[in-house]
């Protein structure tokens, strides 16, 4: 009888042992998943933003400032306007335009120098963190054929004449055409290297593309363009009209900030929706968004980032012994906000972009805070104000050059 009961304990103990490692390594591999998929969400939003960032402001050949020097770019697009509907008010991009905005500020209201769709869909839709704004030519260019020219002598070049671009004609070539955004109701920006014009592609959407590019007014009862005709005849040079100077690429604006989702649909949340992520965390979830003038509007582009902050450097006149003067030499010239203020998006070059992370899964056995910073009482540290939960959360930090307002471009 003692033998058995002796048995019976070693048994259990033993039982339990083996119970405890079985618990330690599913402790260790849910902690190890956690990781890994925070660092694979992470590392890719990281990068797409510096994808997006690095030629933002950039008309292909030139940079804005050289643009708004020489007066060289006209912007026609309505969904580049402050009203889009109504294809009014004044262009939201150029130097002074903010590439960023504070939570603070990060409201319908506070979102000014955006068009109005994108202050009513991001204002409505930000959970929490700063918002990145990047914008410019988008992807590839393809060069343009000549623009038919009108009867007359000299032949006169028809400004309204729909842009055809050099480029493979087959089915698989305008499938190119449209991934690349050569589609009915984006937008695309022509240049030889003088003058710009920006425009919306009015041709009706098809399911190969186009190598046809048209900028008529509307788009079906769409406003679409303020102007039908281009500033200029590109690659009309007397007696050589059919020299392929002019390039096209697609182009774009765009908005990244983190929203709310519905894990379980995909749907995002808006207004008084968005607590949602801070009232039921199990179901709903911080994501990085991006918003588009082109369709769709908004998307989910990485889900769990759970809050993005943005500072910015630029350079400012030299001081009094000719010494360079940058924004991180000030403690008050680095937030958005604190850059909107004393009206220098001209003199931005760079932006450091911080993100925080989270696998998703509680895999902690107790609540921590979400980053160190969570419990600072400033509202511009990453994590600020955010709860204690059993969530895994890692940061993520890259500087990002905006190559079209480095220092090189022009003298103080």
């Amino acid at each position: 009888m003692v033998e058995i009961l002796v048995a019976l304990v070693l048994g259990l103990l033993l039982i339990g042992g083996i119970i405890q490692v079985l618990d330690s390594n599913r402790t260790t591999y849910r902690l190890a998943e956690a990781k890994a998929r925070a660092q694979e969400s992470g590392r890719y939003a990281i990068q797409l933003l510096a994808k997006e960032m690095r030629p933002s402001r950039s008309s292909l050949c030139r940079n804005v400032a050289h643009e708004e020097m020489d007066n060289t770019m006209a912007v026609h697009a309505c969904a580049l306007l402050a009203d889009p509907t109504a294809c009014s008010g004044n262009k939201t991009i150029g130097t002074r335009t903010p590439l960023g905005y504070s939570a603070s500020a990060a409201t319908a209201a506070g979102l000014a120098g955006l068009p109005s769709t994108a202050r009513a869909d991001v204002g409505g839709g930000r959970l929490r963190g700063d918002v990145l704004v990047a914008w410019g030519a988008v992807g590839e260019f393809y060069y343009a054929q000549a623009n038919t020219l009108t009867s007359g002598n000299p032949p006169a070049p028809d400004l309204t004449h729909a842009i055809d671009l050099i480029a493979d004609t087959s089915t698989a070539g305008l499938k190119a055409l449209k991934s690349a955004g050569f589609t009915g109701g984006h937008l695309a920006i022509i240049t030889d290297c003088e003058n710009s014009d920006v425009f919306t592609i009015s041709n009706t959407d098809g399911t190969t593309g186009t190598a046809s590019l048209e900028h008529a007014l509307s788009r079906g009862s769409t406003k679409a363009n303020m102007s039908a005709a281009v500033s200029t005849s590109y690659n009309y040079i007397k007696d050589r009209a059919q020299y392929p100077g002019a390039r096209v690429a697609a182009f774009d604006l765009r908005v990244f900030y983190i929203c709310c989702m519905d894990q379980d649909t995909g749907l995002l949340q808006s207004g008084s929706g968005v607590a949602n992520c801070t009232d039921t965390p199990t179901q709903y979830r911080p994501a990085l968004c991006r918003w588009s003038a082109t369709s769709p509007a908004v998307a989910v582009i990485a889900s769990d980032i759970a809050d993005l902050r943005v500072t910015y450097d630029g350079r400012l006149a030299p001081d009094a012994v000719g010494n360079p003067v940058r924004f991180s030499d000030s403690a008050t010239l680095q937030t958005a906000a604190e850059v909107t203020s004393q009206n220098r998006w001209d003199r931005v070059y760079s932006a450091r972009v911080e993100l925080l992370v989270t696998g998703g899964d509680e895999v902690r056995r107790s609540a921590v805070l979400p980053a160190p910073a969570a419990a600072a009482a400033t509202a511009t540290d990453l994590g600020w104000n955010m709860v204690a939960d059993k969530r895994l959360y890692e940061t993520f930090s890259s500087a990002i050059a905006i190559r079209a307002l480095t220092p090189w471009y022009r003298d103080q």
